[in-house]
């Protein structure tokens, strides 16, 4: 966790380096990743500290630090203050416009000239924020939603706490996304928490409403952004060992239908012009044409999700094998990211990496079992 911990710092560093110059952007991120580590070693050693009072309320600390932040930064950021801005938010609100005028979306360009990448799952899930005109408070909700899953499904202790400022709450590269409106690590929020909701309707209520609504709304999630298509191996394998082979198709197959469902009639539309199927093709230039680099990097990610078919499954293992599977997915969009924009070294755009990243980071989080909760989901 340490090692992860100084390269999730350093990786940030971009953020830092642009706001108060390679100098003090670079000392600012050594000695943030001394003093995580320095604290990460205190909980580790004392992990009996806190009660589960206390760590809630500072869970609920750390949201209402988010939005206070985003509050005050979200209006700056629109009015360009810090330059450019990100255009991230903007491309849900145009292509969202579109969409609802009865035009295809993804003929649109944001205000930056760049093509709509978010999938249609991404725009339906964030059409109630649009309607009433704050795409950005997305991220607010599902933030809470996320806390909330850290402290029923992954543990309640202050390591759990120290993870979510280190990683969400003080990391440069998420939270200026998050300010700005963007949806990447939003997208993964509801990917992970309806999937642990999967999971859970397989566990306890096999007879119920649920297995049927939650498979529907993963498939809707899974329609945000193409990498989490590689959920699938992991939720076939889950559910095989939890049940059986005709509840694992049928749960498979109702995630399937609602994807195909929201994705299809959209992309049918004008094929040529779905971007978000196109977003990697700068990445992929850089490699020779015969690999066939997108078909090879999702195969090999499929092909490290697969491996849960030869584990014995929980939560934290499953997190673990599709953070590694993302990781690999998303490289060559960072590796990209450094070749084609240098000015910013050392390192700028972690968005790319941070879904893989993030799930590695919950798996590697020493849990004391007086502090775990939904064991038969972790253990």
């Amino acid at each position: 966790m340490l090692g992860l911990c100084i390269i999730w710092d350093l990786l940030s560093s971009g953020q830092a380096i642009k706001l108060i110059g390679l100098r003090k952007g670079l000392a600012f991120c050594i000695l943030f990743s001394i003093l995580s580590a320095v604290v990460l070693l205190v909980l580790e050693r004392r992990p009996e500290w806190g009660g589960s009072l206390s760590v809630a309320a500072a869970l609920a600390g750390c949201w209402l630090l988010v939005a206070a932040a985003y509050f005050v930064l979200h209006p700056m950021s629109q009015r360009h203050v810090f330059g450019p801005g990100s255009d991230r938010e903007n491309a849900i609100q145009v292509a969202s416009h579109a969409l609802f005028s009865g035009h295809f979306p993804y003929r649109e360009l944001t205000f930056l000239h760049h093509p709509i990448t978010p999938m249609p799952g991404a725009l339906l899930l964030a059409s109630p924020f649009y309607l009433i005109g704050q795409v950005g408070l997305q991220n607010l909700l599902w933030l809470a939603i996320f806390l909330y899953w850290i402290y029923r499904f992954i543990g309640r202790s202050w390591i759990e706490v120290w993870y979510v400022y280190v990683f969400v709450l003080l990391s440069p590269c998420i939270m200026q996304d998050f300010v700005t409106g963007g949806e990447f690590f939003t997208n993964l929020v509801y990917v992970i928490v309806i999937l642990t909701a999967v999971f859970r309707s397989l566990k306890k209520d096999q007879a119920g409403w649920s297995v049927w609504m939650w498979p529907l709304f993963l498939g809707i999630a899974l329609a945000s952004r193409p990498i989490y298509s590689l959920v699938y191996p992991c939720l076939f394998a889950y559910a095989l060992q939890s049940s059986n082979r005709w509840v694992a198709i049928r749960t498979v197959g109702l995630t399937l239908i609602a994807e195909f469902c929201v994705i299809l009639p959209v992309y049918f539309r004008d094929p040529t012009h779905f971007m978000p199927f196109n977003a990697g093709s700068n990445a992929y230039s850089l490699l020779p044409a015969w690999l066939h680099p997108a078909i090879l990097t999702f195969a090999s990610g499929l092909l490290i999700a697969s491996t849960s078919f030869f584990v014995h499954l929980n939560l934290r293992r499953v997190l673990l094998i599709l953070g590694c599977a993302l990781t690999l997915v998303t490289l060559p969009f960072f590796i990209v990211d450094r070749i084609v924009n240098p000015d910013l070294f050392p390192l700028m755009n972690l968005i790319y990496l941070s879904p893989g990243l993030l799930l590695i980071g919950i798996w590697l989080l020493y849990v004391p079992a007086s502090a775990r909760a939904e064991s038969d989901l972790l253990t």
